[in-house]
């Protein structure tokens, strides 16, 4: 005769408090390595750069290659933070960073 042991639950609240644990903690692994918690794809910006030419401003910069969505004053400040530039250091044939907007 084969005797096996029989498990008992005395209290009905701490069982079903240690499932919901087990089951969080199983979700929470399976989310990270699915990639569900990765938010590289919404911080990583991207640039293109864009040569200066002759009677460029970053007003003229900011109206050709940004979306026409947003205010025109974040964009020019953008671009002037992005750059480390104002408006009267712009050169013909400098090189320049413009991020790249997904609309």
């Amino acid at each position: 005769m084969t005797y096996t042991k029989k498990y008992r639950i005395t209290s009905k609240f701490r069982f079903t408090m240690f499932m919901v644990i087990v089951l969080l903690c199983i979700v929470a692994i399976f989310n990270s390595l699915l990639g569900f918690y990765s938010a590289s794809s919404l911080t990583n910006i991207q640039y293109k750069e864009i040569e200066v030419s002759t009677g460029d401003t970053l007003w003229s910069i900011a109206s050709t290659h940004m979306p026409d969505n947003k205010d025109p004053r974040e964009l020019v400040y953008e671009l002037g933070k992005i750059n480390n530039i104002s408006d009267s250091h712009l050169e013909a044939g400098q090189t320049i960073l413009v991020p790249i907007y997904e609309e």
